[in-house]
């Protein structure tokens, strides 16, 4: 588990929102169910081919329901 993720989940310990951290290749998540927002930070910058991107993309939409927010950040430094 990244030190973020765990940091995030510390703060969801302690003020519950309902948000679940997953820290794994994004291109292997599933959902039991669909889900109202996937968020992405930092992930464009491992993509290293289009393929890659196809890979996040489909992969993020394929949790999300029918008319899912994806939120994504990213920075290029």
């Amino acid at each position: 588990m990244s030190a973020i993720v765990a940091l995030a989940e510390a703060q969801e310990w302690g003020e519950p929102i309902g948000c679940q951290y997953v820290c794994m290749d994004v291109a292997d998540f599933m959902s039991a169910a669909p889900v109202e927002v996937v968020t992405a930070i930092h992930l464009l910058n491992h993509a290293r081919t289009v393929e890659d991107l196809e890979r996040f993309d489909c992969a993020s939409f394929r949790v999300l329901r029918s008319g899912g927010l994806p939120v994504v950040y990213n920075t290029y430094v």
